[in-house]
């Protein structure tokens, strides 16, 4: 038998959103799709990792998740189900492999790479995605322009 008891409770608006995170580690095609929530942390404390309970107003399981460290006042993401409705494809070709001398015993290679990323929406609503992709290099062009993040 299992029990849960809280530790606290938090109140919060939030906002539907559909997150992909674009996993090179897998095969190419089609990438899962979660339906999450997007919230803010208005608590007075910061959010450490720990497993996550989501339950509405009567109290009844909706679903669980790992939150991540979330500091207060910033933007917490919590995945919710798979989704059917909305359908991601990725796909990874290099176009283009260069080798240069840069000194005496010393070569570079330049590849590059075009990456295809098609999402599909079979909802009778508009939706906010979340698409995320770690790249390594630079990023020549995207169409249409995306909004970037630097990770160091």
């Amino acid at each position: 038998m299992r029990q849960s008891f809280p530790i606290f409770e938090l109140e919060f608006s939030y906002e539907d959103i559909y997150n992909v995170d674009v996993d090179k580690s897998l095969a190419e095609g089609t990438q899962i799709v979660w339906h999450a929530i997007k919230f803010l942390n208005n608590s007075q404390y910061a959010l450490t990792t720990a497993p996550v309970m989501i339950t509405n107003i009567d109290n009844v399981f909706m679903s669980q998740d790992i939150l991540k460290y979330s500091n207060y006042g910033s933007l917490c993401t919590v995945k919710m189900s798979k989704t059917n409705d909305i359908k991601c494809v990725y796909e990874l070709t290099k176009t283009d492999k260069k080798e240069e001398s840069i000194g005496w015993f010393t070569k570079i290679s330049i590849n590059s790479k075009k990456c295809k990323i098609e999402i599909s929406n079979n909802k009778n609503e508009k939706v906010k995605i979340l698409l995320t992709q770690n790249i390594k290099g630079i990023l020549i062009s995207s169409i249409p322009e995306i909004k970037r993040s630097k990770i160091l």
